[in-house]
């Protein structure tokens, strides 16, 4: 059986996720579908899966990433976008264990700081570090990145970086991309003033060897956007 057949009709059963819930999709050859929905900011307190769906996606339950009690130094916004990376690591599975997984951000990127000073200690379903990438980059990912978290521009500057590991284990977000047309799994918007939302390219997750649990998609419900 081909490799990528598992995670095709991952894509698939996300897609009929969708239509039960009485929001469409497109047609099959619009595979990428765009997914705005307001995230549960306040400590991403997901609703248990239901069990079917857990059943089609993972072996194992996932663990709720949450901010510390009491942190005060974790608030604001931009603690909020890394309660989101947060979860979207802890909600994706790599085919390979590991003792400790790392987020690699690219030096642009807006909440470069924010997301290494949160980012570890939010995860508590594996270790995760993260390491901020200087320029001048290469034409391929780091060694050792799990996850990249990256801005439009450099997915633009860099577009052999994100060829390079299409068809990788390693989980990519884009930071305001304002079509989600680069190649990364999620695309996130957390433009000041607005509401943190993301979108979900299937296409590229349908590429990569990841498994993520449904429970994303379904935060990722489409609503209509607040605004500014």
């Amino acid at each position: 059986m081909h490799a990528a057949f598992p995670t095709v009709m991952m894509a698939l059963f996300f897609c009929s996720l969708f239509e039960v819930g009485g929001f469409s999709v497109g047609s099959a050859s619009q595979i990428m579908t765009r997914c705005y929905a307001a995230l549960l900011v306040s400590g991403l307190c997901l609703a248990p899966l239901l069990s079917y769906a857990q059943a089609a996606v993972v072996t194992d339950s996932p663990t709720k990433s949450t901010l510390p009690a009491d942190n005060s130094a974790a608030t604001g916004e931009d603690a909020q976008v890394a309660r989101v990376i947060a979860g979207m690591l802890g909600y994706t599975y790599w085919p390979e264990q590991k003792s400790k997984r790392t987020l690699c951000v690219v030096a642009e990127s807006s909440f470069a700081n924010q997301l290494q000073e949160h980012v570890s200690a939010l995860a508590n379903r594996e270790q995760w570090e993260t390491k901020t990438l200087q320029p001048p980059y290469g034409t391929s990912l780091p060694e050792g990145c799990d996850a990249l978290y990256l801005t439009s521009a450099f997915a633009q500057a860099h577009a052999s970086v994100l060829s390079s590991i299409q068809n990788l284990p390693v989980m990519t977000v884009i930071e305001n991309s304002p079509f989600c047309d680069e190649g990364a799994v999620f695309c996130l918007d957390a433009k000041q003033g607005k509401r943190i939302t993301f979108q979900v390219n299937l296409d590229a997750m349908a590429l990569s060897t990841l498994r993520v649990n449904p429970q994303v998609l379904r935060m990722g419900r489409e609503q209509e956007r607040s605004a500014p």
